[in-house]
């Protein structure tokens, strides 16, 4: 996970113009403690698909852009004592 990881954060970092290579990260298997060490641009990105996964599974269509610094803080207090647990169950059992 360290190298998809690495992979991510220097495609997003240095856009496509390297090679125009294309990363896929397996959402599934990120850990809590993968995504704490994500630089804070890729974290950024990393938040924006919690929330479109987290709401989608919940069936909403709507983004409430008010709640979503709120939600983020939440993922990651859960993330902080539970780093072994992958991201989307941090998702699960630390949102509403």
């Amino acid at each position: 996970m360290k190298v998809a990881s690495l992979a991510l954060s220097a495609t997003l970092c240095f856009g496509t113009s390297v090679a125009e290579a294309q990363v896929m990260v397996d959402m599934s298997k990120m850990t809590c403690g993968d995504y704490r060490k994500l630089p804070p641009n890729t974290a950024k990105v990393v938040t924006a698909w919690m929330s479109g996964w987290a709401n989608q599974k919940r069936g909403f269509n709507k983004i409430n852009l008010t709640a979503h610094p709120q939600n983020v803080a939440a993922v990651e207090r859960y993330c902080n004592f539970n780093s072994s647990a992958t991201l989307m169950s941090a998702i699960e059992k630390s949102l509403p």
